[in-house]
């Protein structure tokens, strides 16, 4: 089972801010986690997808939204908005879901999850009282992916919590970031991401070599690009 790199942890997404409009926090979450996933299919299969579904608010079978590949593999997701730390009430929804989405799409081999927050530890000075599930969100995120592997092998399970939500907008997702979050500011490294797209596109018609003094380097536009 794998979860997303860390490599955006110093950041954090302030769910204060995100702008749902006249919707709930669950459906306005499983609208911007599908935009994301739909973003991270045609990232990661390209021209692999032979179909993609978006089951709208609620989702059904298990998913809100997945992709058939070319080879029969489905490709799910399911967001979750959990109030407060993950638990075993909230492990037991996800169990649900996984067992409907495999009984509904027999293709089913990627599962990804979305969780608005990131998960804790439990205390490491409290064990977990005799016949208890673990208390920790990791405990219990730990115990369903063992559950994932004695019930559904060959399923894999990505998790896409605040880390990984984080990463998913790192990869040219900027624009969603500013969509779904009032104020949200885009730094230095997500406007030289923006320029570089930019500039791919326009390619022959922009010519970085030529530069106006005055403007610090500012680049010119080719004259076939002006008229």
């Amino acid at each position: 089972m794998s979860d997303q790199p860390r490599s955006q942890a110093a950041m954090t997404l302030d769910w204060t801010r995100f702008d749902r409009g006249s919707l709930g926090p669950e459906s306005a979450f499983e609208a911007f986690s599908a935009q994301l996933f739909e973003r991270f299919i045609r990232r990661e299969y390209g021209d692999r997808v032979e179909l993609y579904v978006l089951n709208g608010t609620g989702g059904d079978g298990g998913v809100e939204a997945f992709a058939t590949l070319a080879d029969g593999m489905v490709v799910g997701l399911q967001a979750k908005w959990f109030p407060g730390n993950f638990d075993a009430g909230h492990a037991r929804q996800i169990q649900q879901s996984i067992a409907r989405a495999r009984s509904s799409y027999a293709g089913l081999r990627r599962y990804i999850v979305a969780l608005h927050a990131n998960l804790t530890a439990g205390s490491a000075t409290r064990k977990p009282r005799e016949g208890r599930s673990p208390q920790g969100g990791v405990d219990q995120w730990t115990s369903l992916m063992t559950w994932v592997h004695e019930h559904h092998p060959g399923l894999e399970v990505d998790r896409w919590d605040e880390a990984g939500l984080l990463n998913q907008l790192a990869e040219g997702n900027d624009g969603l970031r500013a969509l779904w979050f009032r104020g949200a500011f885009l730094g230095l490294d997500a406007l030289r991401r923006a320029w570089e797209r930019v500039r791919e596109r326009l390619r022959e018609r922009y010519l970085p070599d030529l530069n106006l003094p005055r403007f610090g380097g500012h680049s010119r536009w080719h004259e076939s690009a002006v008229g």
